[in-house]
């Protein structure tokens, strides 16, 4: 009797979470508008600081730390 119980309310669930995932399509959309209303796409390169440059020895270590915590977190 418990598991037949568990089953309808497991459907039951189902059933209207595909309601409200049809229902929320048309609002996702509107929220799509309100956010691109507030928020600007990330640019393509990010400018650097004029008194903390980018150098090509920060990339290099940069790098390294990356692949350093890469092998670390695997191992």
């Amino acid at each position: 009797m418990k598991k037949l119980k568990l089953a309808l309310g497991v459907s039951a669930l189902i059933a209207v979470d595909g309601l409200s995932i049809s229902a929320s399509k048309s609002s996702d959309t509107e929220l799509l508008k309100q956010a691109k209303q507030y928020f600007q796409p990330l640019p393509k390169q990010i400018p650097s600081p004029k008194d903390n440059p980018i150098t090509k020895e920060k990339v290099e270590l940069g790098n390294f730390i990356k692949l350093f915590w890469n092998f670390y977190i695997k191992s």
